[in-house]
């Protein structure tokens, strides 16, 4: 089961500022390396979507399951289906 990657504005603003931050700090080959796991974890969650751990603090406050997997040790991806 594939389910379909839909990235809220706000994601997409942090996902802009760490792709911003990461070619000024590292450079082009590292952002590129950092875009492939980005896009390896998405579609990892797309095909197994139960595989993130979940958010109980998230979850309590908005009564949304919210999911994270790590992609590096700086950052997660959060979700929820």
């Amino acid at each position: 089961m594939n389910l379909h990657i839909q990235w809220t504005p706000v994601a997409l603003l942090s996902l802009s500022e760490v792709f911003e931050y990461t070619f000024e700090m590292f450079g082009k080959r590292q952002l590129r390396k950092l875009k492939t796991q980005i896009s390896s974890t998405a579609r990892r969650i797309a095909t197994f979507p139960g595989l993130g751990k979940c958010e109980a603090a998230l979850i309590e406050a908005t009564g949304i399951e919210y999911r994270s997997i790590p992609v590096v040790s700086e950052i997660k991806l959060l979700y929820s289906q």
